[in-house]
């Protein structure tokens, strides 16, 4: 999911200090400026979450603003590409087509198909790999279910078709995947 979001920002996102948003994220800083000032006990900790506090406003105000985002982003503000992307990730492990989305949308499928690649930047069902991918690799990380378990999660029937996309997208097999992950967490 980072990563989606990432990609859809832009470089610089210049929040004017007149707008209403900007009170919150100010009220953030001062927060997170007081306890950078001093070690604290427990200053780490508050970091970590001021700093989602910050992004989350920040994210707020540049989705306030006059300009709808490009990309991923952007899209998630419009009622029909927005709509099929609440459906994706609602239910990831359904076997969507292009036809169902548009049609649960109200559209033709032409029509949904080109407006979708237009805001998103990829096809829709090409997105919903990237994003069956990203919910598996989280779930290689944090959980410890097997590959069939997760492959069903994410939409797939076989854990042999869920590796060969992983290690398509990735470049790894799911298993090393997480063996190298648990590696760094151990290391760390």
């Amino acid at each position: 999911m980072s990563g989606l979001l990432l990609t859809s920002l832009p470089p610089l996102i210049h929040i004017r200090g007149d707008l209403p948003q900007a009170r919150a994220l100010r009220s953030a800083l001062d927060l997170i400026t007081f306890e950078t000032e001093a070690a604290r006990m427990g200053g780490a900790a508050i970091g970590a979450g001021l700093c989602c506090i910050v992004l989350v406003n920040i994210l707020r105000a540049y989705l306030a603003g006059d300009e709808r985002p490009r990309g991923w982003l952007g899209a998630l503000s419009d009622r029909h590409v927005g709509a099929a992307l609440r459906l994706m990730h609602a239910d990831v492990a359904k076997r969507w087509k292009v036809i169902d989305l548009a049609s649960e949308v109200g559209m033709s499928r032409t029509s949904f198909a080109e407006r979708f690649k237009s805001l998103v930047g990829m096809a829709p069902l090409e997105y919903l790999v990237r994003w069956r991918m990203t919910m598996a690799r989280n779930a290689l990380m944090r959980e410890d279910a097997n590959l069939a378990t997760i492959a069903e999660a994410v939409g797939y029937e076989s854990d042999t078709a869920f590796s060969l996309a992983f290690k398509r997208m990735f470049g790894s097999s799911p298993g090393r995947y997480r063996i190298q992950m648990q590696r760094q967490s151990l290391a760390a």
